[in-house]
C-alpha cells in the first residue's frame, strides 16, 4: 500500500509537469472551456470519481490546435487512486495518448 500511495505522487508530480516545454501554449479560453466542461461532466468516464478530474483532449492540442476549445475533442478523466488521465488516455506515459479513450 505505501508503495502504491508512493507511486501515485510520483505521477501526480509527473501530471503536474507534463506540459512543460511544449512549443504550443493554451488558448485564453481554455480556462473557461474547462471549467463548463467539468460543470456538465462532473465524473470521470472511466470510473465514476468525482475527484480530482481532468478534462482530457482525445486528440491532444499540441498535435491539432483547432480541436483545442472543440468540446467533441474532450473527454473527463480523473487523476485520483485509479489514475484514469494517465493510465487509460495516456497509456501510462504522458507522451503517448489513446485517440479511442472514449
Amino acid at each position: 500500500m505505501v508503495l502504491a500511495l508512493l507511486a501515485h505522487g510520483i505521477n501526480l508530480v509527473r501530471h503536474a509537469v507534463r506540459d512543460v516545454g511544449l512549443d504550443t501554449k493554451r488558448s485564453g479560453k481554455w480556462p473557461t472551456i474547462e471549467k463548463h466542461f467539468l460543470e456538465e461532466h462532473g465524473e470521470c468516464a472511466a470510473c465514476g470519481s468525482k475527484i480530482r478530474l481532468n478534462v482530457h483532449h482525445i486528440t491532444p492540442f499540441h498535435i491539432d490546435k483547432a480541436k483545442e476549445l472543440d468540446v467533441t475533442n474532450l473527454v473527463t478523466l480523473c487523476m485520483g487512486m485509479n489514475e484514469c488521465h494517465l493510465q487509460i488516455g495516456h497509456f501510462d506515459n504522458w507522451k503517448l495518448y489513446n485517440i479511442e479513450v472514449v
